[in-house]
């Protein structure tokens, strides 16, 4: 009997993960607004869901801990043992980050992460995808009928942006283009002209109702792409889509770790006036938010207690009119909450992921990556896994190359 319960929660992660992100979906949501009864249940069913990836986690400590201490420290290759080092310097970090700011944001995320051991990755990002498209269709559907309000947020001369469910129209958008693109990974890019143009109507008309340009930029691009590489598959060019798929992914794990530091000192120029002062426009006073955050608080190696405020319906009902000064940069606004240390460990971590899929010619993962981390520069979506289930391919990626490394060394000593 216990045997076989053991067994269920070592196979059932991705049951448990779908009653978890059930929770975050409707945070999301202006249900927990219009019925003040579904956010209590959202956060006890949230607590069974700690419980189960707790009690899963416990089951799956004796396999962990041989993976990880099964193998002396000089048998590991250098990206491991380095991999090892940064996450000691992250904890020690979020450590004292949560002993002086009590901030819990990235503890509970990790601690989900490190329960997701012994699952494949692709799983989760499918489950991902189907969730984030059944419950948005569900959730729209509620607004049409009027069993939840739409927050709708007037732009002045511009017309209205329409969240249909969500608490910010942003929500919704990011929804649908990320279900779109994590469709488009799941396929392996086989996706045929008429689901292509599904997915244009369904941007065109997602933009329409949200005005969320980004979004729309982003996947407008992306369907484009798609319709080159159809066009290279139907002209059986596939060897040249391969060596650009290699260039691409090399190209990007190297740039990666100028993304934060190129964002940051656009920020900084923000003062200048002139090009930044348009650039500021063009983003939606991203530039100035940022900027007037970091001269206000500064950025701290162990992060700072900053109320980040956004123009979300939760917002408006808690603070009536205000000015919103939330940062909208991933990497700049994890400097302000856990720190400047932390953030480079993470960027770090991701930089030694993107070489472990490199090496194991995994280009489908890192393009995937790319979007999400190139995406992070004006949107914290990162280590939000409602939209994002790229950090579930952390564990068994280090996991799969540490114990292919020790397999060829055996086999280069034989």
């Amino acid at each position: 009997m216990i045997d076989k319960a053991i067994k269920f929660l070592k196979n059932n992660f991705i049951l448990f993960f779908i009653l978890y992100y059930f929770t975050l979906f409707l945070d999301t949501t202006s249900l927990e607004i219009d019925y003040p009864i579904i956010e209590t249940i959202s956060k006890i069913l949230r607590y069974v869901a700690y419980f189960l990836f707790f009690i899963r986690l416990i089951c799956i400590l004796p396999e962990y801990k041989k993976d990880i201490f099964g193998k002396k420290w000089k048998d590991n290759s250098f990206i491991v043992k380095c991999i090892y080092i940064v996450i000691i310097i992250m904890i020690v970090s979020l450590v004292i980050n949560f002993l002086t700011t009590g901030n819990r944001r990235l503890i509970f995320l990790i601690f989900v992460l490190i329960t997701c051991y012994k699952t494949d990755y692709n799983k989760i990002i499918k489950t991902t995808m189907n969730l984030q498209i059944m419950l948005t269709s569900i959730l729209v559907l509620f607004s049409i009928m009027g069993v939840t309000q739409n927050y709708v947020i007037k732009r002045s001369g511009q017309g209205a942006r329409n969240s249909l469910g969500f608490l910010y129209p942003t929500n919704l958008s990011q929804m649908i283009v990320f279900s779109s693109i994590l469709y488009l990974y799941e396929r392996k890019g086989n996706v045929n002209i008429k689901k292509l143009f599904f997915i244009q109507l369904l941007n065109s008309f997602t933009y329409f109702i949200t005005d969320s340009r980004t979004e729309f930029i982003m996947l407008e691009t992306i369907i484009i792409i798609m319709l080159i590489y159809k066009i290279f598959i139907k002209m059986q060019k596939t060897q040249i889509l391969e060596k650009v798929k290699k260039i691409y992914s090399y190209i990007f794990l190297r740039i990666f770790v100028f993304l934060p530091i190129v964002s940051l000192i656009v920020v900084m120029c923000y003062p200048l006036g002139g090009v930044w002062n348009k650039l500021n426009n063009v983003l939606s006073n991203r530039l100035k938010q940022t900027y007037d955050n970091i001269i206000e608080y500064n950025l701290h190696p162990f992060g700072e207690d900053v109320d980040f405020i956004g123009l979300g319906l939760r917002e408006k009902i808690e603070y009536g009119k205000y000015e919103s000064n939330f940062v909208d940069n991933e990497y700049i606004h994890m400097m302000f909450n856990e720190g400047y240390v932390f953030a480079i460990g993470f960027i770090l971590i991701i930089n030694l992921l993107l070489i472990m899929l490199y090496e194991r010619q995994r280009y489908k993962e890192i393009i995937l990556c790319s979007i999400y981390l190139a995406f992070g520069v004006l949107n914290p979506r990162i280590v939000n896994i409602l939209y994002c289930p790229i950090l579930f391919m952390i564990i068994p990626i280090i996991s799969e190359y540490k114990n292919n490394y020790i397999k060829n060394k055996i086999i280069d000593i034989s």
